[in-house]
């Protein structure tokens, strides 16, 4: 599913984000990435990626260079799910290797593309693992990735925006 681009900056930046993710496939990534951004549970394709918005803060000191332009920083997570083929023994540990290879892709991916459309820059910034709350052994954790997006817009018209 490709997110629908739209004029607002944040909109560009995650329509950016779920492009390029659903643009890796294996060869050069560990797997072929699946849904992004799809919220049915049953409808997800494995592994699957869910960009949420955490927050957005402005950097502009008073005064300072980017008079004509806000500076913010965006927080971003990239919640991750994988699937276990079949049940072992110890489902909550077998899937670490799904996710740590889930992990690398999403790095290589933004460390190729480290510029976003209309941003200047995405970084990592690091990863936790969350136990699910389902009944589903073949996906007993989540791993929810950090990200940070720094841009700017211009304050007459915050649609234009730029390299941080």
């Amino acid at each position: 599913m490709v997110t629908q681009v739209t004029d607002d900056v944040l909109s560009r930046i995650e329509g950016d984000m779920a492009t390029k993710i659903e643009a890796m496939s294996s060869g050069p990534y560990f797997y072929k990435w699946g849904s992004v951004n799809e919220e049915d549970r049953a409808k997800q394709i494995w592994p699957s990626a869910e960009i949420r918005l955490i927050e957005e803060v402005n950097l502009d000191e008073e005064g300072g260079a980017w008079s004509n332009a806000y500076m913010n920083v965006a927080t971003y997570e990239i919640w991750v799910r994988a699937t276990l083929e079949q049940e072992v023994a110890d489902n909550y540990y077998a899937i670490n290797e799904r996710l740590n290879r889930a992990l690398h892709d999403l790095k290589k991916c933004f460390g190729i593309n480290y510029s976003l459309a209309p941003c200047g820059l995405i970084m990592y910034q690091g990863m936790r693992r969350e136990s699910e709350r389902t009944a589903d052994s073949l996906m007993p954790v989540r791993m929810i990735t950090s990200w940070r997006v720094q841009y700017t817009q211009e304050r007459s018209d915050p649609t234009n925006g730029g390299d941080g």
